[in-house]
C-alpha cells in the first residue's frame, strides 16, 4: 500500500509498482495476486536476482559436487575445505562465483587444447587474428575506439570458423562420458554467467533469454520452489510487454537493475542494492525486528538517506572521492595477474592426474583420484 502510494504520486493512477522480492516473498505475494486479482494491475513482483544466482549456484554446487573439481581447488591449495564447502552451498556469493569462473577458464583450456591437436590448421587461424588485436590494444590509455572495433570485427569473423569446427568436435567426442560431462558443466557455468551480465549491463532481453535457460537447471537439480516459480516469474514478465508496454520500456532501457557508477558492468540487482543500504546501517546484531515494526521500519527509511547524505558531506571536506577508480575493480593488474595465477593452478592440479577431455568410455570418474567410478 505505501508503495502504491508512492507510485501514484510519482507516475500517476495508470502505472504499475513493481516491486522485487525474495523467493521466500515472492510466493506469498503471488498467492496473494492469485486471490485478489484487482491487484493484478496495479503490482508487478519481480524476483531478486541475487539470490536467483545463489540458487542457481547452490544448484551447480549440487551438480559437480564429488566430481574432482572441488577437489581440485583443495589441491592446487586455492580454497581450504571449510571454503569448499562455503562454495558449494553459496554462503558467500562473490567467491563462490568466482571459484565456478576459474574452473570454467581452466577446463575450457584444457579442452580447447586438445581440440587444436586435432584440428591444428584453426590454430593459426586464431593465432593470428589475436595478434591484430594485441597490436591495437598497446599498453597505456592510447587506445583508438575505430581500431579496436574493427580487428574485434576481423577476430569475430576469422573465429566463426573455428567455433563451427569446435561445436562438430563437441558432437563427436561427446559420445565419452566424461567428456559430456565436463561440458555439461561448461554450459550449466555459461548459463549463469549469461544471467549475470544481463544483470551487470541491466540488459532485459538477455535477463528473460538468459533466465528461460536457467529454469533447466533449477528443474534438473529440484530447487522446488524455483522450478515452480521461476517459469511463471519469467512468463510474468513477458506479458508486460503487452500488459503495461510503458512499464515494460522503462524496465528495457535499463531500469531492470540499479547503476550507482558510470563504469561499464557494475549494475546490481534491486536486492542486492538493498543489501548493499543494509550493510550502510548494520551493528554486530545487524537490522532485525524492524519487518513488522511500522515505526522501526519508518525510521529505517527515512533516516538512511539522510545519513548516506552526511556521510558524502564529511568525506567531500577531504576530497576522499579523488582516487576513485575509473575502470572495473576485476580489470586492475593485482587482481587480473591473481585470478591468471588461480587458473593456472586449478588446471595444473586437474592436469597431474589426467586430462578429463581424453578419457575414453562411457564410465564417471572423479577427475582427481581417477580411482571409482561415479
Amino acid at each position: 500500500m505505501q508503495a502504491n502510494q508512492l507510485r501514484k504520486l510519482a507516475v500517476g493512477e495508470d502505472h504499475p509498482t513493481v516491486i522485487t522480492f525474495d523467493m521466500a516473498l515472492y510466493d506469498k505475494v503471488v498467492q496473494l495476486l492469485d486471490a485478489r486479482p484487482d491487484l493484478k494491475q496495479m503490482v508487478v513482483p519481480r524476483l531478486g536476482k541475487l539470490h536467483v544466482v545463489m540458487a542457481a549456484l547452490r544448484a551447480l554446487g549440487a551438480s559437480m559436487e564429488n566430481s574432482g573439481i572441488d577437489d581440485s581447488w583443495m589441491e592446487a591449495d586455492v580454497y581450504g575445505p571449510a571454503t569448499t564447502r562455503q562454495i558449494l552451498k553459496c554462503t558467500h556469493y562473490k567467491r563462490a562465483l568466482h571459484a565456478h569462473i576459474y574452473s570454467y577458464v581452466a577446463l575450457y583450456e584444457m579442452a580447447l587444447e586438445e581440440f587444436f591437436k586435432d584440428n591444428p590448421q584453426l590454430k593459426y587461424v586464431c593465432l593470428k587474428a589475436t595478434e591484430g588485436v594485441e597490436a591495437a590494444c598497446p599498453e597505456g590509455k592510447d587506445l583508438k575506439a575505430e581500431s579496436v572495433k574493427q580487428v574485434n570485427s576481423t577476430l569475430l569473423e576469422a573465429t566463426a570458423e573455428v567455433i563451427t569446427a569446435f561445436q562438430e568436435w563437441e558432437e563427436q567426442k561427446s559420445q565419452h562420458a566424461m567428456f559430456k560431462a565436463m561440458m555439461s558443466y561448461l554450459n550449466l557455468v555459461e548459463t549463469v554467467l549469461f544471467f549475470v551480465a544481463a544483470t551487470r549491463n541491466a540488459d532485459l532481453e538477455l535477463h528473460l533469454q538468459a533466465g528461460e535457460a536457467l529454469s533447466k537447471l533449477f528443474f534438473a537439480m529440484d530447487r522446488i520452489k524455483y522450478k515452480r516459480l521461476w517459469p511463471r516469474y519469467i512468463a510474468d514478465m513477458h506479458d508486460l510487454r503487452i500488459n503495461h508496454p510503458q512499464t515494460w520500456e522503462e524496465l528495457r532501457a535499463g531500469n531492470i537493475s540499479v547503476t550507482k557508477s558510470v563504469i561499464p558492468f557494475v549494475s546490481v540487482g534491486a536486492d542486492h542494492a538493498c543489501e548493499h543500504l543494509n550493510k550502510l546501517m548494520k551493528i554486530r546484531s545487524g537490522i532485525i525486528g524492524i519487518s513488522n515494526n511500522a515505526n522501526a521500519r519508518q525510521r529505517f527509511v527515512m533516516v538512511t538517506p539522510e545519513l548516506s547524505r552526511l556521510s558524502k558531506e564529511f568525506k567531500s571536506q577531504f576530497d576522499m572521492q579523488a582516487d576513485r577508480t575509473t575502470e572495473h575493480h576485476e580489470l586492475g593488474p593485482s587482481a587480473v595477474k591473481r585470478a591468471h595465477g588461480t587458473i593456472d593452478k586449478i588446471k595444473a592440479a586437474i592436469l597431474s592426474h589426467g586430462n578429463p577431455f581424453t578419457t575414453e568410455g562411457d564410465k564417471l570418474y572423479n577427475v582427481i583420484t581417477c580411482l571409482h567410478p561415479r
